[in-house]
């Protein structure tokens, strides 16, 4: 397609201002793990976790930017090809809660019953969490949702006469196919808006 000169689009414009959605002030924090069952697969659990001691302006989700390769042409400087691939998401924030329930679920932790102690494992054991940040309040405006996040955590137990022992939740977010037939779609991350 060539142009002989810029022309200023003609289409109908949609106005954005009215409807605009801008999100602030994250009000619950739900976190959901998987469950392995016998067979290996993964399924998500039916037990959900509110955090509600994440330390204040802890909590990020970001995407690594995208890789890209340029197949380059011996004749020109523009290349032939530049395919792109999109960067993972990830997941962070800081708890100040580190009790039983928050350390087996969030960082893989094993409770021990008969000596009454949560200890950590000695290799890496692979998990995953549904986690879901809503805004809004009572009222639910909208909430950003990790569908699958491979769950990679630590504990930091440093500066403790001026700090607390905090535990970082992270992970990776993992592609999920959401609905079903030919509506269904594969995605690592989504913005669930409520009317």
């Amino acid at each position: 397609m060539a142009f002989a000169r810029f022309t200023p689009s003609t289409n109908t414009h949609t106005a954005t201002n009215n409807s605009k959605l801008v999100l602030s002030g994250v009000t619950k924090i739900l976190f959901t793990p998987y469950v392995q069952g016998a067979g290996g697969a993964w399924s998500l659990g039916t037990t959900t976790y509110q955090l509600d001691n994440i330390i204040a302006d802890s909590v990020a989700i970001s995407q690594d930017d995208p890789e890209e390769n340029t197949i380059d042409c011996e004749t020109r400087d523009e290349p032939i090809k530049k395919t792109v691939v999109n960067g993972n998401f990830n997941v962070e924030m800081v708890s100040a809660d580190i009790q039983k329930d928050i350390l087996v679920a969030c960082f893989g932790y094993v409770w021990d019953s008969t000596n009454e102690y949560v200890h950590a494992p000695a290799n890496y054991q692979e998990a995953y969490a549904l986690i879901e940040f809503t805004f809004g309040g009572n009222t639910e405006v909208a909430s950003l949702v990790c569908p699958k996040v491979q769950i990679s955590s630590k504990i930091d137990a440093s500066s403790l006469k001026t700090e607390t022992v905090k535990g970082t939740i992270s992970g990776t977010c993992m592609s999920v196919t959401i609905g079903e037939g030919g509506s269904a779609y594969d995605t690592p991350f989504l913005v669930n808006l409520s009317d």
